[in-house]
């Protein structure tokens, strides 16, 4: 199943209230590395790679077949991560 919609990650952390904060990867690995190792995080530092090389997946062949509509819309998801 394909969930609502795509947006670029600064998209994402701004219509969801936070901040972005710039940190440089081999930084963020090791800190993020450090931290999964720990417990204190739950992604491990490969997880960084999700967010640095999007994949989008057209669901448009799906949703003709089955249907399918997602019951949230990005804006809803946004919306909920603010509250």
């Amino acid at each position: 199943m394909v969930g609502p919609g795509a947006v670029p990650l600064k998209v994402a952390i701004r219509e969801s209230g936070g901040t972005p904060v710039p940190v440089p990867e081999p930084l963020a690995r090791m800190v993020f590395g450090a931290l999964f190792r720990f417990g204190l995080y739950p992604f491990p530092p490969g997880a960084i790679d999700f967010a640095k090389y999007a994949c989008t997946v057209d669901g448009s062949r799906f949703r003709a077949a089955t249907g399918f509509r997602p019951l949230l819309t990005l804006r809803d998801i946004f919306a909920s991560t603010r509250r």
